[in-house]
């Protein structure tokens, strides 16, 4: 009784599952005895076929047998006649069988089983004219309504971490607009320097031509805003690239930034142009423009691994020991001491330089 109870409803669960697709989103549902959630066609659907079976096999066997017994007949041989008949007879009894098998299963269940859980009603309702079957309706899950609303929660985490991320970025900007807005006064002349950083995001982008941008090779173009902004203060680092002047040398870009106002001259180390010649020219008012190079380039200086220009905007000495404050801000990592704009031994701003550019205010 309970394997057929087991294979009854193995079937029903086998036909579910390939039913479900079609009938999941239906809202009426069909129940027989303690069994609910049957989609509701689903017993007329096997009633229809069960209907089939037990009329168009019996039919097919029969005609075929039929068939087989004409030929026989006509043939006029005694013993296929008699194989003849003895198939046809088989061929009923199938046949019948077939035709009456469903009864003939509910009637033994009805015997020999019980029916606390509704099985018979069930079989009827599968077998027979659905009568015992019973409908009911169930409220239909929106599932657009469900995914809009995981759409919406996602949109609005998305929302937030792109809130928080543009936080992040501001904060960010704000720090390095504030420290690209600082400056420094000279103790020699009161002249006094915007203090520029090339990693600034107002312009670390803007490329200065060959495909490289302000952010990777812009210290030459920082420099140059650096020593042009004691004449106009609205001269940036992108300001020397849009005047084209972002490939050209300190001595020809900042004349013509600030109007001739600036003389600089390029000069390299030689026994008439030394390291205390750079000191001079500070002490007597004038910047210099250093570009130095690092291991990269066969250099000892510790400022570039490659090469790197930076400006020279006013000295002081200081416990016997000279020192340039230099305009050189290209790092974010304030840790980094030989990426940052501030007070250095001039005997390490002058390892390994290759060219100085001497620059004189008229």
């Amino acid at each position: 009784m309970k394997k057929i109870k087991k294979l009854f409803f193995f079937t029903i669960g086998i036909i579910l599952l390939f039913t479900m697709k079609v009938y999941a989103d239906s809202v009426t549902y069909m129940s027989c005895g303690n069994y609910k959630g049957i989609p509701y066609d689903l017993p007329g659907f096997i009633r229809a076929i069960i209907t089939i079976i037990q009329i168009a096999v019996p039919i097919i066997l029969i005609i075929i047998g039929s068939i087989d017994f004409l030929k026989v007949v006509l043939g006029s041989k005694n013993d296929d006649l008699t194989n003849a008949i003895k198939k046809f007879v088989i061929r009923l009894i199938v046949a019948s069988s077939i035709f009456f098998i469903f009864l003939v299963v509910k009637l033994l269940i009805s015997l020999v089983g019980s029916n606390n859980d509704g099985l018979l009603e069930c079989l009827s309702c599968f077998t027979s004219d659905g009568n015992e079957c019973s409908t009911y309706e169930v409220e239909k899950t929106n599932y657009s309504d469900e995914k809009a609303e995981a759409d919406a929660k996602r949109k609005e985490l998305e929302d937030k971490r792109e809130e928080q991320r543009k936080e992040n970025e501001k904060k960010k900007e704000e720090e390095l607009e504030k420290n690209s807005g600082e400056s420094h006064k000279s103790s020699i002349t009161g002249i006094t320097y915007k203090l520029y950083n090339q990693m600034d995001p107002r312009w670390s982008n803007i490329q200065t031509g060959g495909g490289d941008n302000i952010g990777q090779i812009g210290c030459m173009v920082t420099a140059v805003a650096v020593v042009s902004s004691s004449v106009n203060t609205s001269i940036t680092p992108a300001t020397v690239v849009e005047q084209k002047l972002g490939t050209s040398h300190p001595y020809t870009s900042i004349p013509k930034l600030t109007n001739g106002k600036y003389n600089c001259t390029m000069k390299r180390p030689s026994s008439t142009f030394t390291n205390q010649s750079i000191i001079d020219a500070l002490y007597d008012g004038k910047v210099v423009i250093v570009k130095v190079w690092g291991k990269n380039r066969g250099g000892r200086s510790p400022f570039s691994p490659a090469q790197h220009y930076m400006a020279i905007i006013d000295v002081k000495n200081e416990n016997n020991t000279t020192q340039f404050f230099i305009g050189n801000s290209y790092s974010l990592n304030k840790a980094a001491k030989y990426a940052q704009t501030g007070w250095f031994n001039a005997s390490e701003v002058l390892t390994s330089y290759q060219t100085a550019e001497v620059c004189t205010l008229s």
